[in-house]
């Protein structure tokens, strides 16, 4: 499993913070297996110009929507949203289209500053 430890460190997280938010996306990965497409960090965070206040912002492309993966990641990202300030939406990867035209000022402005991890 890789880690972005370091990858959050860069960013302005201290090293019990970017812990934290490994944990989370490593449950992640294994809670939604090959249902995940993609994990996109993006805003501030994604251009390495993270404040005090900022959110993490990830987007999750899952291939469905199963509520049971969902729950199982529940506890690691209250304790994320807790440490770190993540923030994280889910959006079907059949509907990144339709959904980029529908919210084009929030999908064009935010996800022209992003990263896959």
């Amino acid at each position: 499993m890789e880690q972005f430890s370091s990858m959050f460190v860069e960013i302005g997280l201290n090293e019990p913070q970017a812990e934290i938010v490994d944990n989370f996306l490593a449950t992640a990965r294994n809670a939604f297996g090959t249902n995940l497409c993609s994990i996109i960090l993006y805003g501030s965070a994604a251009e390495k110009r993270l404040r005090v206040h900022s959110d993490i912002n990830f987007l999750f492309v899952l291939k469905e929507f199963r509520k049971e993966e969902v729950d199982s990641i529940r506890e690691p990202l209250r304790q994320a949203r807790a440490a770190a300030h993540v923030s994280l939406m889910f959006v079907l990867e059949q509907e990144l289209q339709e959904v980029a035209r529908a919210f084009p000022v929030k999908y064009g402005s935010s996800f022209g500053r992003h990263c896959s991890i």
